[in-house]
Order: C-alpha cells, then structure tokens, then sequence
C-alpha cells in the first residue's frame, strides 16, 4: 500500500510537467496497481488497488485479494495462508520464483525472478548520550549485485506499569447495615500484571544508497527511544532486516531523482511506468506494478536496563474522592485506587485509570511476544 498514493500522484503530477497523451491509459478508466515483495527467507506480500485517473488527482481503491500465490522455477506452489501472506522461511534462494494473482477472472503475474542476494549485518550495538538510546546497525553490500538495501526491525521489551497494585476494592455494611465500596491496602500485594512485554513492528523500511557509502555502512541509526521509555524497564530485544533492491525497483517503487541537491518528484511519461506485472489474458492491458524478489538476513541483539533514566509517577492526573461521595460511582467510571497522594489534610488515595497499575490493560500481554522467523 506503501507506493499505491504515489502512483495517484504521478498520474495527475505529470499534466502539469508537460502535455502528454498516452493512448494506453487514454480512456482505460480505472487501472490495476500491483504491489508485491518475494522475499526468500521470510515471507511473501502483495497489495492491490485500483487507480481512476482524473484531471485533479488520482483516486485509489483497494482491492481485497486472497487468490494468489507464489510459483517457483520447478512449479512448486507457496500458498496464501491466515495471515494473509506467503510463508517463505523454507525456500531456496538457488531459485527463480513469480507471483501470480486473480483479479476480476484475469490472471496476472510477474516474471521468474532469481532473488537478490541479501546485504552482509556486521554488527549491531546500542550507545546513549544520556538522553537517548540509539541502535546502531553496521553493514555492507555488493555494489555490482544491489545499489540498494531496505532495512526494518521489530522490536519487544518487558515493561511495568507506573504504579504497583497495593490497593483493593471491598464491599462491606457499616453499622448502619448501608452497603458502603472502598479502598484497602492489601496485605500481600499482587503484581502479577505488574509486569507484562509489549512487541512493535517498524511500519516502514529505512531505505540506504549503498553506491554512495561505498557499499559499506558504519554505525546506521536503524531505532532510537528515550532513556525514560518503558524499553528500558527490564528487557529490550530488538531484530533487524535487510534486503537488497535493484536500482529498477527503487526507482520505480519511490519514483524520486536528486535534482539541484533535493528529492523531487520523478516524473517520467505515464507510458514508461510500465513494471513488470502483466496481464497473461490480455499483455495489451496496461498495468501498474512491481514485483521483487530477494533474500533477507537478520541480526538481534538485546539490552538490559543498564540506560533507564529512573522518573517518579505523576500523580497529578489522579483523582482524590471526597469522604462523603461514594466511590463506587468512580468505579462505574472504570477508575482504580492508584496511590498514595501526600496533601495538607492527610494523605488521600488518588484514584486512576486501569493501566496505571494493570499492564495488560497498558497494552502488554503476560507472554514473550515471538519475533518472525
């Protein structure tokens, strides 16, 4: 979905280039994009839409695609499967693959495409300057086989919530048989959701010019967070990805050319942005799309809380009840006694939201998360 937008924007940007007329796209209403990555050693992704060319802009529909798969040189099948993707850990990189899809009772597919070899991970360290922890990521590549490599990361980490249950809820008759809903210390805390693991994927790829640096990067800044970020609670794991990507590609995918020492927009004739997704029913259809395919290699590394920069809770967002309001109608608002707030009158509880005290209600679950293969 990431270059559907991008494709709208040069179908409407390039009138404004120069006049150009495609008899391809003249009148051909709505046009198919394809967007799809073979990646050996993790998994296979296709996204479809389709793009209504108009003289202001380009307007792009999604297209819900489950009858796909991908075809290696043998003929083997890779099947979707729940999670909407090609599973791809077992597959050769000795092999040439393609993608094939159904869309509208066409068949369409990409050409057999050997993968790409994936770039060299050197190393991966984590440094801070006291206020910010960054991961850094040193790594090469062949300069002849790839101009380009795409890094992403997923990362999880063992949080805990800012304050720890030491407070119950009860519900007693007082003396005056009135049922009555307080707070009370417990005796033996419970701080089974105290701590919970959260998990995160990177929504984009870092993408890096290996011709520039010479086919070598040193020390690339691939994450960084906060020293008072909950990553640094207990635990930080975090696991890189690197796959190369031809200049074709890159080009194609990002459409950008330096142009006076910036990035603008690359706008060639409609007609030249052609891909290499075809329609096998009809080659005459024009269609916009790219298929890659190549290999990825991974490298993790985890760091302990040896950065955090310890914070004292707030206590300002707490509510403090007054004596004579019955609490259970802040409970009804979904509020738990939180902590402790020392005042002139004494020292009241406050009163706070469930994941003040409650991980999973943070957000956190009580199991380590996996990372992909």
């Amino acid at each position: 979905m990431k270059r559907l937008l991008l494709f709208a924007i040069l179908l409407s940007a390039v009138s404004c280039v120069y006049d150009y007329e495609n008899p391809a796209i003249e009148g051909a209403g709505q046009l198919l994009v394809f967007d799809g990555d073979i990646v050996i050693g993790s998994r296979a992704t296709l996204s479809v839409s389709r793009i209504t060319p108009t003289a202001g802009k380009g307007a792009t529909e999604a297209v819900s695609l489950s009858n796909w798969w991908v075809e290696d040189e043998d003929g083997t099948v890779y099947n979707v499967d729940v999670t909407g993707t090609v599973e791809m850990f077992g597959a050769s990189p000795d092999k040439s693959y393609k993608m094939v899809a159904i869309c509208d009772g066409k068949t369409y597919s990409s050409p057999l495409q050997a993968p790409i070899e994936a770039p060299q991970l050197d190393s991966l360290v984590f440094t801070s300057d006291g206020n910010t922890v960054y991961c850094n990521l040193s790594f090469q590549a062949d300069t002849t086989v790839t101009k380009y490599v795409a890094l992403s990361f997923e990362e999880r980490w063992q949080f805990h919530t800012p304050f720890e249950k030491s407070f119950d809820i009860v519900s007693y008759y007082n003396k005056d048989s009135v049922l009555v809903t307080a707070a009370v210390e417990l005796d033996f805390p419970d701080l089974s959701h105290y701590w919970c693991w959260t998990h995160r994927k990177a929504t984009t790829d870092a993408l890096v010019e290996m011709s520039s640096l010479g086919g070598k990067a040193v020390d690339f800044p691939i994450n960084l967070f906060s020293t008072s970020s909950n990553r640094n609670h207990r635990q930080y794991e975090i696991k890189v990805f690197a796959r190369s990507l031809s200049e074709k590609e890159y080009r194609f995918s990002h459409s950008l050319a330096s142009q006076d020492g910036g990035l603008n927009l690359f706008t060639p004739n409609p007609g030249e942005i052609v891909g290499n997704v075809v329609c096998e029913d009809d080659p005459r259809e024009h269609v916009f799309g790219y298929v890659s395919t190549s290999s990825v290699s991974s490298i993790k590394r985890n760091l302990n809380s040896r950065y955090l920069k310890i914070t004292t809770p707030s206590t300002s967002d707490l509510i403090v009840p007054s004596p004579t309001v019955d609490i259970s109608w802040y409970i009804d608002l979904g509020l738990w006694p939180v902590a402790r707030i020392q005042t002139i009158d004494g020292t009241p509880i406050g009163w706070g939201e469930m994941r003040c005290i409650d991980c999973i209600a943070a957000g956190g679950t009580l199991e380590r998360p996996d990372f992909d293969k």
